[in-house]
């Protein structure tokens, strides 16, 4: 029997499996915490390129996010975020 196959190879960590890999490049799927009374912290006047917001993942860990780039559109109606980084 032969089998094969065509697709995205990359794995998806948990928050916790994450910091365990330190240094390396690795993508997690979350979604934007609500619970907090801001979720989205984002200010155009005070620093464009800095946006903070709350993550869970699939396994109900919490982690700080600080993006460094423009906030993206429509964010705060997204369903999954995807983290992908160092």
């Amino acid at each position: 029997m032969f089998m094969s196959f065509m697709g995205d190879l990359s794995t998806y960590e948990t928050l916790a499996t994450a910091r365990q890999k330190e240094g390396k490049t690795v993508t997690v799927i979350a979604k934007l915490d609500k619970t907090y009374p801001q979720p989205i912290r984002y200010d155009a006047v005070k620093d464009p390129n800095r946006t903070e917001f709350y993550v869970v993942d699939t396994l109900g860990n919490k982690a700080r996010v600080v993006y460094h780039f423009e906030k993206p559109m429509d964010m705060e109606k997204s369903e999954r975020i995807v983290l992908k980084g160092k």
